[in-house]
């Protein structure tokens, strides 16, 4: 068995707990209301793609799914948004208005684009991750590794579940 998937598995199902499965032995329940807090969901930001841009980002509340790396593709975005609006939609409340009130970011890129030589991406991403730890710009930010050191595509596993899971209390 693969402890991080358990652990993975077991942080996801704890935060979606309160979303109210069935209860067979109680069909006169009422169906839970919809929520009302939406989170938004942004694949871009305007003018903000290198290192100088990142001062004069503007971001708006969400969770931006960022294209970093010049080898991330839209099919990899695509699966990543869709874990993102996932979560969201099955949250709690709390949850989705703890995200529907911060600007998060998920850059996907190479492990490599961060490494000792840090590439122009890199670059952009810790100048990103520098504007958070002074509490400008973003509120905070994770990488999904579409190539990470031993090859793998996270964008093709549980990995965004749990940078949100991480980014939640920033």
């Amino acid at each position: 068995m693969n402890l991080g998937r358990i652990t993975t598995a077991v942080l996801i199902a704890s935060t979606l707990s309160a979303c109210g499965g069935s209860n067979d032995s109680n069909n006169n329940s009422t169906p839970a209301k919809p929520s009302s807090i939406k989170v938004n969901v942004f694949s871009s930001v305007a003018n903000c793609a290198v290192k100088v841009d990142v001062p004069n980002c503007h971001f708006e509340n969400g969770i931006y799914v960022l294209n970093i790396g010049k080898n991330a593709t839209s099919v990899q975005q695509k699966r990543v948004i869709a874990q993102v609006n996932n979560m969201m939609k099955w949250a709690h409340d709390d949850v989705r208005k703890q995200f529907a009130n911060k600007r998060i970011v998920i850059g996907l890129m190479e492990a490599s684009d961060v490494g000792e030589r840090p590439t122009p991406a890199g670059e952009f991403a810790m100048k990103l991750n520098e504007q958070k730890q002074k509490g400008l710009t973003i509120d905070g930010i994770e990488l999904v590794y579409i190539k990470n050191e031993d090859g793998t595509d996270e964008s093709t596993r549980l990995t965004t579940y749990q940078k949100l899971l991480q980014v939640y209390d920033y």
